[in-house]
């Protein structure tokens, strides 16, 4: 096992050491290093074998340092001078750190820690944590719509602003975006959708544009034959430029005819489109 001992800073002042030849005191810090290791004694028997030297030359060793004043011998051996003095008891570390872990132990013995009143309080505190964390990450993502949604005082004045009748546009609203499938659907700010939706009516527009794949406004017939209707009844004398429509679709309002029949225009078939509105 590694041990240490202290070696004092002062050592090269004290006027036995600086009196060593060199050789001499390496032997003796190598007599420090084995009585360290055999409880502050010299195992006189051993101390050749470990200062790898002669039994005689070792003697010659000991016997110069106890001239020195370095080595002392008593009735139980060899030690080196002052040991137990300098080298004392509460430098083993291991003694130490026992003895700071008895305390630590009874620390926490004494320490008495109060339970919570009843599980459902803590279990009802964690809920409710949890609930609102969930309901703060909902508000950041938004939402959709809900099948009982109604304008509130503010949306349905500023709907009446507009000319518009709330009721009827509210329904068309929220039967609208409870439709609108995909990520589309979902809005952070329903009374800004509302209030866009309103501005849009307004103008004439049934709903917020959306490109289809095909590019058109919208996807499907009904849908795209129904707003060209209404864009028809609402803006006729407008031309498409000022309402920012595809081209194809100004020809439906201008009442011109496809190309070719059996033709589309924004998906929907020439012949149905030029029919319906025909001047």
């Amino acid at each position: 096992m590694t041990r240490w001992f202290r070696y004092y800073d002062d050592a090269i002042n004290d006027p036995k050491i600086i009196r060593l030849s060199d050789a001499l005191f390496r032997f003796w810090v190598s007599l420090l290093c084995i009585s360290s290791k055999n409880n502050g004694k010299l195992p006189e028997n051993d101390v050749a074998i470990l200062l790898r030297t002669s039994a005689k030359k070792a003697q010659k060793i000991i016997a110069e340092l106890i001239d020195a004043g370095l080595v002392d011998r008593d009735e139980n051996g060899l030690k080196p001078h002052n040991w137990d003095k300098r080298q004392y008891k509460s430098d083993v570390s291991n003694e130490r750190v026992s003895r700071f872990r008895q305390r630590q132990r009874n620390v926490t013995e004494a320490v008495t820690v109060t339970p919570p009143d009843t599980d459902t309080d803590t279990d009802t505190d964690t809920d409710t944590d949890t609930e609102s964390i969930k309901n703060a990450k909902r508000k950041t993502r938004g939402t959709r719509m809900v099948a009982g949604w109604q304008p509130d005082d503010e949306s349905r004045s500023f709907a009446d602003s507009l000319g518009l009748d709330a009721d009827k546009t509210s329904q068309e609203f929220r039967d609208y975006w409870l439709a609108k499938a995909g990520p589309a659907g979902i809005k952070a700010d329903w009374k800004a959708t509302w209030r866009n939706w309103c501005r849009r009516s307004a103008a004439g527009i049934y709903r917020p544009a959306g490109r289809g794949k095909s590019g058109g406004i919208g996807s499907n017939i009904a849908e795209a034959v129904a707003l060209a209707a209404q864009i028809h009844d609402a803006q006729r004398r407008r031309p498409a430029s000022d309402l920012g429509l595809p081209s194809s679709l100004g020809q439906v309002l201008a009442g011109a005819r496809p190309e070719q029949d059996g033709g589309t225009i924004d998906g929907v078939p020439g012949q149905l489109v030029s029919a319906r509105f025909q001047r």
